[in-house]
C-alpha cells in the first residue's frame, strides 16, 4: 500500500468559482484539513476551535469551517480545518462519506459508493 492523493476543487458556496487543490487521502483522518491561506483567498471563515491528535499522539488546537468539496460531478459540503505550517493538507473520511467516495488504498485511488449503508 502506498499514499493516495487526490485533485478536489475547493468552493465557498455551490455556485461559487472553486480552487483546485491535490490533498492526500487519509482514511484515518476525521476532518480535511486545507492550508488557512487557501481557505483565506475562498473567504472561507472559521466557526469553532477543536482539538485534533496527530499520528504521533500530539494534542493541537485548530479553527474549523465549512466548506463544498467537488469531485468530478459529485459535490457536498464538509467541514474543514484551518491548516497551519507544517500541518499535511489531507482529505479525511468525513470529507469522503459527505461526496459519497471509497478509499481503496491498493489501487491507491478513490472511487464512487456505489450503495450506502443506513
Amino acid at each position: 500500500m502506498g499514499i493516495t492523493h487526490s485533485k478536489i476543487t475547493l468552493k465557498s458556496t455551490p455556485t461559487s468559482m472553486g480552487v483546485p487543490i491535490v490533498l492526500m487521502v487519509d482514511s484515518g483522518a476525521d476532518y480535511s484539513v486545507v492550508p488557512k491561506s487557501v481557505l483565506q483567498s475562498l473567504g472561507i471563515e472559521p466557526r469553532r476551535r477543536v482539538t485534533i491528535v496527530l499520528a504521533d499522539g500530539t494534542r493541537r488546537e485548530r479553527m474549523v469551517g465549512d466548506l463544498y468539496y467537488q469531485f468530478e460531478d459529485l459535490l457536498a459540503p464538509a467541514p474543514v480545518i484551518f491548516g497551519e505550517d507544517g500541518d499535511e493538507p489531507m482529505l479525511g473520511v468525513v470529507t469522503l462519506e459527505a461526496l459519497g467516495l471509497l478509499l481503496d488504498p491498493l489501487r491507491r485511488m478513490i472511487s464512487r459508493r456505489e450503495t450506502l449503508r443506513m
